[in-house]
C-alpha cells in the first residue's frame, strides 16, 4: 500500500516469527528482534530502488519455541524520479520487486545481525494502477489552453480522449494511447472555425493566417506527422508489442504540446485549466 507522507511511500506489512533454535553451534534463545531494515530492488542483487525503515511503534516482539506471528511495517519512499525507473522498468506489466531485511536481534548483552536471502514479489498491474492514481501518478495540467473560438464540445472531446490516452499508457495499452492521441488531434482540428473547403484545408489556411507561409504550413506538417505517427497504432491492435513506452510517452507529450499551441492561436481570449484530475 501507500502510505501517507511529504513524498508517497511504499508500505509492506512483514509477518515474521522468532523460534528459538538449541543447535550445538550458536543457539539463539531468549532473543527479541529490535531493528528491521533492508531493500527495495528491482533485481535480485542490483537496481536498488530505495532502503526500507521500521515504521510506526516498536513494540517488543520475544523469542519462543512456540512464537506466536508478529507483524512490522517497512517502508520506501517513493520520489518521482524512483517512480518512474519503476514504470520504465515494468513496461505495462506487473511490477517485481525484490526485497532483501537485514533483522537485528538482541539477546542479554549480545547482538546479531542476521541477513536473509533476497525474496522475490509482485504486485497485481490493477492494484499498482490504483497506488498509481492514489499517489497523482501520471497526472497532468494544461494551464491557460486558450478556448476562443473552438467548438466547446470538440474541445472537451479532446481532453477526455487526453485522459484517455494518459490512462491506456499507465495500464501499458501503448497503441491504444497512440489512438486516443490521434482522436484528441482530430478533435481539436475539427473544434476549429470552418472555413472554405475541406476541414483539413482550413485548419492549414488557419495557421498560415496566424503565422504567416512559412511557420503555418511548418506547424501544419508538424501535426500531419504526429498524426501519421498516431494512425499507425490504429492498424496495430493485435500487436502491442510493437509500441514502447518511451514511444507512447512522446506521442502522449507532443500531442499535448500540439493542443497548447493550437489552442493559443485563437483570437478570443477564452481560458480554462484542464486535464488535472
Amino acid at each position: 500500500m501507500a502510505g501517507k507522507a511529504a513524498y508517497p511511500r511504499l508500505v509492506f506489512n512483514i509477518e515474521y516469527v522468532l523460534k528459538e533454535l538449541d543447535g550445538t553451534g550458536y543457539p539463539l534463545q531468549d532473543y527479541e528482534m529490535i531493528d528491521l531494515s533492508g531493500e527495495l530492488r528491482l533485481s535480485k542483487q542490483s537496481d536498488t530502488v530505495g532502503t526500507f525503515a521500521w515504521i510506526g511503534q516498536r513494540h517488543q516482539h520475544k523469542s519462543g519455541t512456540r512464537p506466536q506471528k508478529s507483524h512490522i511495517n517497512l517502508y520506501c519512499d517513493l520520489d518521482p524520479r524512483r517512480i518512474e525507473t519503476i514504470e520504465q522498468h515494468r513496461d505495462g506489466q506487473e511490477p517485481l520487486f525484490w526485497i532483501e531485511l537485514w533483522p537485528t536481534l538482541a539477546g542479554g548483552e549480545s547482538f546479531v545481525n542476521i541477513q536473509t536471502r533476497p525474496a522475490r514479489i509482485t504486485i497485481p498491474r490493477d492494484k499498482w494502477i490504483q497506488i498509481l492514481d492514489g499517489i497523482g501518478y501520471g497526472d497532468f495540467e494544461i494551464v491557460e489552453i486558450t478556448r476562443g473560438e473552438l467548438d466547446k464540445e470538440l474541445y472537451s472531446n479532446s481532453i477526455s480522449h487526453l485522459k484517455e490516452a494518459r490512462n491506456s499508457s499507465n495500464h501499458g495499452n501503448y497503441g491504444a494511447c497512440l489512438v486516443s492521441c490521434r482522436k484528441a488531434i482530430e478533435a481539436m482540428v475539427k473544434a476549429m472555425p470552418k472555413g472554405k473547403g475541406n476541414r483539413e484545408k482550413a485548419f492549414k489556411e488557419a495557421l498560415i493566417a496566424k503565422l504567416g507561409e512559412d511557420r503555418g504550413t511548418r506547424l501544419n506538417e508538424v501535426v500531419r506527422n504526429v498524426r501519421g505517427w498516431e494512425s499507425v497504432a490504429a492498424h496495430d491492435q493485435d500487436e502491442p508489442s510493437r509500441h514502447t513506452r518511451a514511444e507512447a510517452q512522446f506521442i502522449l507529450n507532443s500531442t499535448i504540446n500540439l493542443l497548447y499551441l493550437i489552442g493559443g492561436l485563437s483570437e478570443i481570449e477564452n481560458t480554462t485549466s484542464v486535464m488535472k484530475n
